[in-house]
């Protein structure tokens, strides 16, 4: 501590008492807890983007983790890194070698992989406000295909609510999580490499901060684990499917007899794979008892969809 942090600690006897807080790792041991010790920013995203690889010993110890931050990262406090002049329009590295941060996630690693891994970990500042990507690189024992990793990170993940690992093809960004608790985590195989490259996204003042100690302190004192934080992000990825709504958020359980309005059309008019989600919400909608209302431009594709879906335009 006193290494990394250049102060003394003031009670590292408790310590021993005090559970590192990371609720995809260690949800019975919190909720148990009477101190918890709420992760940093990036050793969440590091942490949860390597785990189901690490915990399944699926790849070798040596380990790169290149992480992207906003500026709000680095806290109110005024420096001349984060003055709007040297932050703005700007791309740069810190703390290399000797972050704060690299032990922690180095810890909570070899925790997982059972014997000491070989971290490389940097940090860099990008002129955004919020939001940390981290893009992880780990070289397979035995190579896996992108389908049987992101097979194994849902298993893995079953019982995270707040952890959404993508489908194949698409990968996490930082206005996807905004203001949401969520850690988004793609994933691709690289063959000819025999490495597997994992990128995560979490908001770092939210699931990076104080998002995570809502949850602890829900796991703590046995509320439900979504308690204030069932919330969609504030810039959802192109588009917000129903299906998605109707997952995370509790509140819209009960439709029957009510109106669902949804705004369809532009982009996701051109893509194959969102016109059939929409044809999936519709009859998720349907059968809930709901009456969808689609708002759409009018053009003759959208009404003819709309039509084999039995839905009349007026």
């Amino acid at each position: 501590y006193e290494e990394w942090y250049k102060i003394k600690h003031a009670n590292p006897e408790l310590n021993k008492k005090a559970v590192f807080g990371l609720p995809e790792l260690y949800k019975d041991k919190i909720k148990k807890a009477k101190l918890i010790a709420n992760p940093g920013c990036y050793p969440t995203s590091a942490i949860l983007g390597t785990a189901p690889l690490l915990k399944n010993k699926l790849v070798k110890h040596d380990i790169i983790v290149d992480s992207k931050s906003g500026v709000s990262g680095a806290g109110k406090k005024l420096t001349n890194n984060t003055h709007f002049p040297e932050a703005n329009e700007n791309f740069s590295a810190y703390g290399i070698a000797n972050h704060r941060h690299s032990p922690e996630i180095q810890q909570e690693m070899e925790k997982l992989f059972g014997s000491k891994v070989n971290l490389s970990f940097t940090p860099h500042l990008v002129p955004i406000n919020r939001g940390i990507l981290t893009t992880i690189y780990m070289t397979f024992n035995k190579f896996m295909e992108t389908n049987e990793v992101i097979a194994l990170y849902r298993e893995f993940f079953k019982d995270s609510p707040f952890v959404r690992v993508l489908d194949e093809g698409k990968f996490p960004q930082t206005k996807a999580v905004l203001g949401s608790n969520y850690c988004d985590i793609g994933i691709k195989s690289d063959k000819r490499t025999g490495r597997v490259i994992v990128i995560s996204a979490i908001d770092n003042l939210v699931k990076g901060a104080s998002g995570q100690a809502i949850q602890n302190m829900n796991l703590m004192m046995g509320f439900g684990e979504k308690e204030g934080l069932k919330v969609v992000p504030l810039y959802p990825w192109g588009v917000i499917m129903f299906d998605d709504l109707y997952t995370n958020l509790d509140d819209i359980k009960e439709l029957k007899d009510k109106l669902v309005i949804i705004k369809y059309g532009g982009h996701a008019m051109k893509d194959e794979e969102l016109k059939k989600a929409f044809a999936k919400d519709i009859s998720l909608i349907k059968s809930l008892g709901a009456t969808p209302v689609i708002v759409h431009g009018g053009g003759p594709e959208i009404t003819s969809m709309l039509d084999k879906l039995g839905i009349k335009s007026e």
